[in-house]
């Protein structure tokens, strides 16, 4: 699966954070089958067709995304958000957030009774149909992706982490090693081992590789 940054195509990746899961999902995209495929990840501030705002809750990547929807046509979506961003249960949230914006909607669960990998299905308020698979990072004690992260880095070197490391925290024990971003922590992974430590983010970029097979 290619992965690009300069220009959004479809399936249009949205995220709750940014940076950190840019080179994490330019590592694992490329290591799933179909070289044919496309994956947009629009991250350089001067491609940003939407802005999404500095608070990155559920409703503000939403709104984002429907944006995308009604101006510029695109319909299909990846989000990657942290579980801390949810004011409730998930499916629950979304639905709400979505009928607020009276977007019509259904959603399944890709992995029941989990709701961390989702696929919506929704129809915009212009009538415009749109699919967006989202995954949802975290657990309750540690709600963010630095949950699986720490997760691999006690695999890969041994090191003991906190059961809910900071961001600084990580930081610090991958430029011990001279790793630079959580790309290259599992750049020499196999996709079995990186799908141990984030299977809902696998889930989804398989659900959609489904979706775009030629």
């Amino acid at each position: 699966m290619k992965f690009i940054a300069d220009w959004p195509t479809e399936p249009l990746i949205l995220t709750g954070n940014g940076r950190g899961e840019f080179y994490l999902l330019e590592a694992v995209s490329q290591k799933l089958d179909g070289s044919s495929k496309i994956i947009s990840f629009p991250f350089f501030q001067s491609k940003i067709l939407v802005k999404i705002p500095k608070t990155r809750t559920t409703l503000a990547v939403l709104k984002s995304l429907m944006d995308y929807v009604e101006k510029y046509d695109l319909r299909l979506f990846l989000i990657v958000i942290d579980l801390e961003h949810f004011t409730g249960g998930i499916r629950s949230d979304i639905e709400e957030k979505l009928e607020s914006m009276g977007v019509s909607n259904r959603i399944e669960m890709l992995n029941p009774p989990h709701e961390d990998a989702l696929r919506v299905e929704g129809r915009s308020k212009g009538g415009r149909d749109f699919v967006v698979l989202i995954s949802v990072m975290g657990i309750t004690e540690c709600p963010k992706i630095e949950y699986h992260v720490a997760s691999v880095i006690e695999h890969k070197y041994g090191v003991e982490m906190d059961t809910c490391p900071s961001k600084e925290d990580i930081r610090e024990v991958l430029k011990q090693r001279r790793v630079s971003s959580y790309g290259k922590l599992v750049e020499d992974l196999e996709i079995e081992e990186i799908e141990s430590h984030f299977p809902q983010l696998i889930q989804v970029l398989r659900a959609v590789e489904e979706i775009i097979e030629p």
